[in-house]
């Protein structure tokens, strides 16, 4: 797979992508600890709701399209 193949791509985002979801999920304790309005703490959910899809929906792009990716290489 070369470094410009869609599979390559997508694998370039998913771990800034997980990276950005755990910072929200420290976000929201942070938030919850704070006592933010509830609705604030409802849209933090909902976006850590939304990041936790989007990076499996392009996972699951990247393995169908090179199902080898998630191999070890020998």
């Amino acid at each position: 797979m070369t470094s410009d193949s869609l599979p390559a791509m997508l694998d370039a985002v998913l771990d800034p992508l997980n990276a950005i979801q755990e910072t929200v999920q420290a976000a929201l304790l942070l938030a919850t600890r704070n006592k933010l309005p509830r609705p604030f703490l409802h849209t933090i959910a909902a976006a850590i709701h939304d990041l936790e899809h989007t990076w499996e929906t392009l996972n699951e792009i990247a393995t169908t399209l090179d199902p080898d990716r998630g191999k070890p290489k020998d």
